[in-house]
């Protein structure tokens, strides 16, 4: 009956050991994991800053393509209205992705 109570108390403590183990791995990667989460949060800030920058490019480009030039074709020039047009519309949706992605990772955060 003794070597039984001793038996239960190894498992006992085996099992504790066993817990405190997966806790601590557990928090770990928790840690890590909030780590990755704020690099990429702070990778994803400056990619919405760098493509506002972007976006405002593609509409000062589109201003320059609506405006006069000589020796340009109104088929030329409807092209570059259209590219202009175009590139507003990527970055506008690069945007939009990137504000969501960021969403994601502040309720991860939170």
């Amino acid at each position: 009956l003794k070597e039984i109570e001793n038996q239960k108390q190894k498992i006992e403590e085996q099992s504790k050991i066993l817990s405190e183990k997966e806790q601590a791995e557990k928090d770990r990667f928790s840690s890590s994991r909030i780590k990755a989460d704020e690099e990429t949060y702070r990778e994803i800030l400056n990619a919405i800053s760098n493509s506002y920058k972007e976006l405002e490019e593609a509409k000062e480009d589109l201003e320059k393509a609506k405006g006069y030039k000589l020796f340009r074709s109104a088929k030329k020039k409807e092209e570059q209205i259209n590219d202009a047009i175009s590139q507003i519309e990527i970055w506008q949706r690069k945007i939009e992705l990137l504000k969501l992605e960021k969403r994601e990772i502040e309720i991860r955060l939170n």
